[in-house]
């Protein structure tokens, strides 16, 4: 996918700031952390740079390799700190890593893909849960946000529908 002039004026200018523009000057991620949603990647996110030796990104949730690949690296690069903040605390502690967590890295091949072209020697840390317990999560956090479910179903018969369908399937045994 490539992007027109406006596109790229925006999401490079306007939307990434002086921070797309750095872009050449920031590093890319040493691991990635990927998941499955209500699996604790958040926590890990804002847990893991309590290190002092570990910078996370922006924000997590990114979406580079799958949802946002045709902004560019440089876009990407400049959700990162920058080379010079990261020689400075390799001079400090030794060593400095840096991450990013977007659960939805785990859903497609394409993205597989991408990451091993732009940084073939990443560390991926893969965060799982047992799938009753996060499907309950879900349908809690679904109950608190009044989020209707697919196809219209009501969210307080979600649960028992994966059971249902976990049950025909002969995973789960009662």
């Amino acid at each position: 996918m490539s992007m027109n002039k406006k596109q790229f004026f925006y999401h490079q200018i306007i939307k990434r700031n002086i921070y797309s523009i750095t872009g050449p000057f920031r590093v890319l991620p040493d691991f990635l952390v990927i998941g499955v949603k209500r699996c604790g990647t958040t926590s890990l996110f804002h847990n893991l740079p309590k290190h002092p030796a570990i910078l996370n990104s922006h924000h997590d949730g990114i979406g580079f390799f799958n949802d946002n690949y045709q902004l560019g690296v440089n876009w990407y690069r400049s959700f990162f700190p920058t080379i010079f903040s990261r020689n400075k605390i390799i001079r400090k502690y030794g060593n400095c890593k840096t991450f990013d967590v977007t659960t939805r890295y785990i859903e497609d091949k394409t993205t597989v893909k991408r990451i091993k072209e732009l940084i073939p020697d990443v560390k991926i840390i893969v965060m799982l849960r047992n799938p009753v317990d996060r499907a309950y999560s879900q349908f809690n956090v679904s109950v608190k946000e009044n989020v209707k479910g697919p196809i219209g179903v009501n969210q307080s018969t979600a649960i028992p529908i994966e059971l249902l369908i976990l049950l025909e399937s002969s995973i789960v045994e009662l």
